[in-house]
This record gives structure tokens, sequence and C-alpha cells, in this order.
């Protein structure tokens, strides 16, 4: 079969028609399903965990205001490194 053949075959493909009350009937299905309800369990749970996260978040921003050395003083001293300028030890 050459390629003419098999372009002449496409020609004979007829559109299919969809069969009566379809439409209506997919719609009915859809409103008919119920919608699921998430568990009580799942809400309080979820509830928690989110006033957990949040507790925690506070109480470590509130730890990192305590402190007050700056990056490079602990940097510094904690590579027993001298924080000053005095080059020559003068």
């Amino acid at each position: 079969m050459n390629i003419e053949e098999k372009l002449n075959l496409l020609s004979k493909i007829e559109q299919v028609d969809a069969p009566p009350f379809m439409f209506t009937r997919i719609q009915q299905k859809i409103n008919e399903a119920k919608t699921q309800e998430i568990p009580a369990y799942f809400k309080w749970s979820f509830g928690f965990v989110a006033i957990m996260i949040i507790t925690l978040n506070i109480t470590a921003i509130k730890v990192q205001k305590t402190d007050s050395k700056s990056g490079l003083d602990k940097v510094a001293t904690e590579m027993q490194l001298k924080n000053n300028n005095n080059f020559y030890n003068e």
C-alpha cells in the first residue's frame, strides 16, 4: 500500500454521533457524587501541629534575639582569634 491509498482511507472516516441524553447522564452522576468530609480528628491534629510549629518558630526567634554577640565575634572567639586591630602587640 502506498501513501496515496492510505490517505484515501482517511477520507472515509465519518463523525460519530453521541447517544442522546449522554451529557445529562454525566451531569447527573457528577451531581450525585457526595463530597467527602474531612474527619474531625484530622482537623484537630492539623490544628495542633500548626500551633506547635508556630510556637517553636516564635521560641526560636526569641532565642536568637537574646544572643547579643554578632556573627563575626562568635567566629573569632570560637577560633581563638584576636578580635582587635592591634597588629604589633603594642
